[in-house]
């Protein structure tokens, strides 16, 4: 996990009734092995808040452009319905 990363998980940690999940395989079709079962991946962080009855994925990045996560996102919501926070 690189520093950016971590800021992140700590920071959402920092909630008590937030469970914190970090590089979380993602798998669509139930197997063994993900790369061989279909559409997957990995997430840098699920935060689960039960208070909230909320998840959140997390993905951290580097990039000085979003082109990247809005392609990871699109591919995310083209395998299952979703709604994105604004």
């Amino acid at each position: 996990m690189d520093h950016f990363q971590a800021v992140v998980t700590e920071y959402l940690r920092a909630h008590r009734g937030t469970f914190v999940n970090t590089e979380c395989c993602i798998q669509l079709n139930p197997g063994d092995n993900p790369d061989t079962s279909g559409p997957h991946w990995y997430c840098d962080v699920v935060a689960v808040n039960f208070e909230m009855k909320k998840i959140s994925l997390c993905e951290v990045t580097y990039a000085k452009s979003l082109t990247a996560v809005m392609k990871r996102l699109s591919g995310w919501a083209e395998n299952w319905e979703c709604s994105f926070a604004r």
